[in-house]
């Protein structure tokens, strides 16, 4: 996948869901109840996904070893994965869509 196919990827899949994959105390989870995901949990297929990268920041070696596609910290595509975390984590979901076209304005990305 490319980068807006990513992007496109998440981005429809989190304002589908209508709502933040957390935990009771407002954590984030890659995998949440009644399957809900966090943008980057998105992104991990089924088949790869275990509980034990809970807690852990995308950053992590352990979450990036289950994505099916080699992130560089120093590329769009990390910084772009990292904005819309962000987001999922700490907007408003009314805010989502506001937010998905800045970041896609930012990068050259379509929405």
């Amino acid at each position: 996948m490319n980068l807006q196919q990513i992007f496109t990827t998440i981005t429809t899949a989190l304002i589908k869901q209508g709502k933040p994959s957390t935990t009771e105390d407002g954590s984030c989870k890659y995998r949440g109840p009644d399957g809900l995901k966090c943008a980057i949990g998105h992104l991990i297929p089924d088949n790869l996904y275990t509980p034990t990268i809970e807690g852990l920041s995308f950053r992590h070696k352990h979450v990036l070893s289950v994505l099916p596609l080699p992130i560089p910290a120093d590329s769009p595509l990390y910084s772009v994965l990292e904005l819309l975390q962000l987001t999922h984590d700490s907007e408003d979901v009314s805010q989502w869509p506001h937010r998905f076209s800045e970041i896609a304005k930012e990068y050259g990305l379509s929405i």
